[in-house]
């Protein structure tokens, strides 16, 4: 992560720009289940992950990086799914999908737990 930020200060002009928006790391060490609030890892275990790599940061990797790459953190947000398809997997076509009154309830904290922290992490830096 600090390479690729290092190369986006080095071809942003004096200025420019980056955001970097994804899924909010708070949400990695849990099963993304919706309804229930199962830890499948420790929030700080980061990547490679799996077979095909895949990189899971925390929230002070992105920001470590972005700031020791000389560009400045210009705003920082973090956000919640706006609707409840955030928390199905449509990858499955063997799953029923859910009706809307059960995707109105995943994004409801009290019937699911993790609806509480932010999905979704979103970062604009600048030259």
């Amino acid at each position: 992560m600090k390479a690729m930020y290092r190369n986006i200060h080095r071809v942003l002009k004096t200025g420019g720009y980056s955001v970097m928006f994804d899924v909010h790391p708070f949400m990695r060490p849990f099963s993304g289940e919706a309804g229930t609030l199962e830890v499948v890892k420790p929030y700080d275990k980061t990547g490679p992950i799996g077979d095909v790599p895949r990189y899971r940061w925390r929230v002070q990797d992105f920001v470590n990086a972005i700031v020791s790459s000389g560009l400045s953190l210009a705003r920082l947000e973090e956000m919640y799914a706006v609707d409840g398809t955030f928390w199905v997997d449509e990858s499955d076509d063997d799953v029923k999908q859910p009706s809307q009154a059960e995707l109105d309830s995943y994004c409801d904290w009290k019937s699911n737990p993790l609806a509480a922290l932010p999905q979704w992490l979103a970062v604009r830096s600048v030259k």
